[in-house]
């Protein structure tokens, strides 16, 4: 089966900025730079040569070495928001008050939670004589109370 046949080249570029001026250009200003036309025949194929040579064209984007812009009506009208923002009391900002943490009282919840409840089951084994149980209930007891701690003030952030 043969190949389909390649689609004609597309040429791809930036399109001109069209745009009102609110102030009249500066004698001085510099003038776009002018876009590299496309070749002539855009039916021919694409060669790697002519992609390397328009991508080696030299000039960066932006000019190091532009000046400051000069002033227009569009920075003072800017200058003049601030200034009545600014009498207005906008730009002041309280300071907001420190906030209370739940961490430690989160953690005497489940602290209190977790081991009252092994230490009713150890008050159990004790009474019936359940040995195993009762050193469990303990060993339980220092485990959880390792793990919440660590967990409660060594992983979790402030909250």
């Amino acid at each position: 089966m043969p190949d389909a046949p390649e689609p004609p080249r597309q040429f791809y570029g930036f399109k001109p900025r069209e745009f009102e001026r609110a102030n009249a250009p500066r004698p001085d200003a510099p003038s776009a730079p002018a876009q590299t036309p496309p070749p002539e025949d855009p039916s021919a194929r694409i060669d790697i040569h002519e992609l390397h040579r328009q991508a080696g064209t030299p000039g960066p984007v932006l000019s190091p070495g532009t000046k400051p812009v000069a002033e227009n009506e569009v920075h003072a009208i800017l200058r003049d928001n601030a200034a009545s923002e600014k009498a207005a009391g906008l730009h002041e900002v309280a300071p907001l008050p420190p906030r209370r943490s739940r961490r430690k009282r989160d953690y005497a919840v489940v602290m209190l939670a977790a081991n009252g409840l092994l230490a009713i089951l150890a008050t159990y084994a004790f009474r019936t004589s359940n040995v195993i149980m009762f050193v469990s209930s303990i060993a339980g007891i220092g485990m959880i109370s390792a793990a919440i701690t660590w967990v409660m003030w060594f992983i979790v952030d402030d909250y």
